[in-house]
């Protein structure tokens, strides 16, 4: 089962070719489609998946910017491209015949994070294919981060828990906490002042968890690093909250839909012809 982060690959793609952005002969900005269906393409013609969703935020706020106003506040508006672009990418999915995964109040992170877990348990080999770290969380045996390092399908790189490992010296269930500790500015979550990415992979590295941390704050050097632990207790805690993937959502993988190559070909191909996508139609997969 492949799961695609629709938003995360969008803004990826329109950014990838922000210098050299294509333009049809409408003027319309194509990029952030282009982008996204040689991904969606470039998967389903090496993985051979037999399954593929794709999960999409919504408008409407989460949990997350409930419990804390400024949640991604900082975040500058939306680029008209990409609104744009996003009716064409959902269009693509739907004559693609892929279940499109969306539900009111949580974000794709966590949209995915509950089908992954739900289909680990049921015995699916999962992959997920996103341009966003925090998913690294959701890493397990059978559940493999494909990360879009640069923007699209030639740059991947999957992270399974050892690979996780290597960069990080961290398990996948200790990023989390990681994360809280370092902040993360794109969700504007603050972390700790003073602790980088170096500093907190050897603290919770050195004492497990965040949790296990601040039960020994006692034993932390430097001294300017322990003071700045102590006050910031709340705002590390509120992080871990925050940047903690549900895997509860109420919802679920739909029956029908996924399967490679049962889909509306002819939908797809008009598609391409109206984004002037010639080569991209050429690797649709054929019907089954």
């Amino acid at each position: 089962l492949f799961l695609f982060d629709a938003m995360a690959l969008i803004y990826r793609a329109h950014f990838a070719f922000a210098k050299t952005p294509r333009i049809s002969s409408k003027g319309i900005n194509t990029s952030a489609v282009f982008g996204f269906a040689n991904t969606i393409l470039e998967v389903i013609n090496k993985e051979k998946p037999d399954y593929l969703g794709v999960a999409f935020d919504t408008p409407a706020p989460t949990f997350r910017h409930v419990e804390y106003t400024p949640y991604k506040a900082q975040r500058q508006e939306q680029p008209e491209d990409i609104t744009i672009a996003i009716p064409y990418v959902k269009r693509l999915v739907e004559a693609m015949d892929i279940p499109l995964l969306i539900l009111d109040g949580y974000e794709a992170d966590d949209v995915i994070g509950t089908i992954a877990t739900a289909a680990e348990r049921d015995g699916w080999e999962v992959h997920i294919v996103s341009g966003d770290l925090d998913m690294l969380q959701l890493v397990t045996k059978k559940v493999h981060l494909m990360h879009t390092a640069k923007g699209g399908a030639d740059a991947i790189v999957e992270y399974d828990p050892e690979r996780v490992f290597a960069r990080y010296g961290l398990t996948p269930e200790q990023m989390v906490d990681f994360k809280s500790l370092k902040g993360d500015s794109s969700d504007n979550i603050p972390g700790v002042p003073g602790v980088g990415e170096k500093t907190a992979s050897k603290l919770i590295a050195t004492f497990g968890s965040l949790e296990q941390l601040y039960a020994r704050l006692d034993e932390v050097e430097p001294a300017r690093i322990r003071e700045a632990l102590a006050a910031n207790r709340d705002a590390a805690f509120a992080g871990q909250g925050l940047m903690t993937i549900d895997r509860d959502a109420p919802l679920a993988l739909p029956a029908t839909g996924g399967e490679i190559g049962v889909y509306d070909r002819d939908a797809a191909l008009a598609l391409f012809r109206d984004l002037e996508f010639r080569a991209l139609a050429q690797r649709l997969p054929p019907l089954a």
